[in-house]
């Protein structure tokens, strides 16, 4: 009896052909999405003491907000948004999501300001931040 020849498994591949490359061009991103990102990363890290967790909700947010907003303009909303001490907001940690959600009742002003019934007749002075 003669034994059968054994051969090497056949390869099975998924493509004969190689793929054609994409011929889509990549999306720019916006470099002041970033810097914003990093930069409220910073302050909610020196509030809270953690690091803030980046999801890619927080990025699409903070990218159509600047479709609206300058990144100063931002900055300087998030600064009032973090001081914001009325109601509900007082004591609910203070992330990007929440922040967009309230961007249209944020002004640009100080807190003392814009939240006159929690300052009225006292003095506020706000601690030196950069915008």
């Amino acid at each position: 009896m003669m034994k059968k020849e054994q051969s090497a498994p056949k390869q099975i591949t998924l493509f004969e052909q190689e793929m054609p490359a994409s011929t889509k061009k990549p999306k720019e991103i916006n470099p002041d999405i970033k810097a914003f990102i990093d930069w409220f990363f910073d302050k909610y890290q020196k509030r809270y003491g953690e690091k803030y967790v980046v999801f890619g909700a927080d990025v699409k947010l903070v990218q159509r907000l600047l479709q609206t907003l300058t990144l100063d303009q931002l900055k300087a909303k998030a600064l009032v948004f973090f001081d914001d001490q009325s109601g509900w907001l007082k004591n609910k940690r203070k992330d990007i999501k929440l922040f967009a959600s309230q961007i249209n009742r944020i002004s640009d002003k100080p807190i003392y300001l814009f939240n006159q019934r929690t300052f009225k007749n006292k003095k506020y002075t706000r601690p030196e931040e950069e915008v």
